[in-house]
């Protein structure tokens, strides 16, 4: 995914102060979780089950942090949030309590609030580089994006 490409993706999910029953601020979380994925190296699956409480303020350092728990190691990594990215986060979840998901995707039977499932950001995916004519960029193109930066555009001269 090229630099161009992850603008033009993010600017598209990107809708600032929405009403909470608006239908496109489900896209803003969209926009949230890629951005946590692109910006702070967080891994989807663990993004898409966020709690408010999962994000910590680091005062010394004057950053927002995530601890990610690595399970073959059996550590936490410390990853940092963008400033810009966390004042979204906490916009969005301004009415959460602090055990709610930051991404809620459905009510369960029961009533009980569920995280957005894995599926649901990869179908919003599909959704916005079909408009936009992007090819070849999934969920896992925005962890990349984080580690290897932007992908060099072929020349084909």
């Amino acid at each position: 995914m090229t630099e161009e490409e992850y603008d033009e993706i993010m600017n598209e999910l990107y809708y600032p102060y929405i009403p909470e029953d608006y239908p496109l601020r489900r896209r803003t979380r969209i926009w949230c979780i890629l951005a946590l994925e692109a910006q702070a190296g967080l891994r989807l699956k663990t993004a898409c089950k966020l709690k408010k409480r999962d994000i910590w303020y680091d005062e010394e350092a004057q950053e927002y942090y995530i601890k990610e728990y690595l399970p073959k190691s059996q550590t936490y990594k410390k990853l940092t949030i963008p400033t810009h990215v966390a004042e979204v986060i906490f916009f969005i979840s301004s009415t959460l309590k602090e055990e709610d998901y930051l991404f809620e995707g459905y009510r369960g039977a029961d009533g009980e609030r569920r995280p957005i499932t894995e599926r649901a950001v990869k179908k919003i995916i599909k959704e916005i580089t079909d408009y936009l004519e992007i090819d070849g960029v999934s969920t896992r193109s925005f962890y990349k994006y984080y580690y290897n930066g932007p992908a060099e555009e072929d020349d084909e001269d």
